[in-house]
């Protein structure tokens, strides 16, 4: 006598149950997900969040160098003639680089 071996496939009225009940889960979980906040973007200090932060030139070569801000290291561009250790103010950001001016 031979086993025969346990069939794997699902009946077609068992496998829309199954979608069924999966997409009956995911509109179930969405509302939970959007009030957990795991599926927000976080806050980066960038854009109008940066408009007059003080800052301290680190390098300066040339209308443009490098600022610490709130310990953290920024390219930034000035028309104003800068010198290491100087105090200056964010006037503007451009993706990642500061415009900045004595402050």
């Amino acid at each position: 006598m031979t086993d025969a071996p346990a069939s794997i496939w699902l009946s077609p009225a068992t496998a829309l149950i199954l979608f069924v009940l999966g997409g009956a889960v995911i509109i179930a979980i969405q509302p939970l997900w959007r009030s957990s906040g795991l599926g927000k973007p976080t806050e980066h200090r960038v854009g109008q969040q940066m408009a007059n932060v003080r800052a301290e030139v680190t390098e300066w070569s040339e209308g443009a160098g490098y600022v610490s801000a709130d310990g953290e290291l920024w390219r930034a561009t000035s028309n104003d003639a800068l010198a290491i250790g100087d105090e200056v103010k964010v006037v503007r950001v451009d993706g990642l680089k500061l415009e900045v001016k004595k402050a």
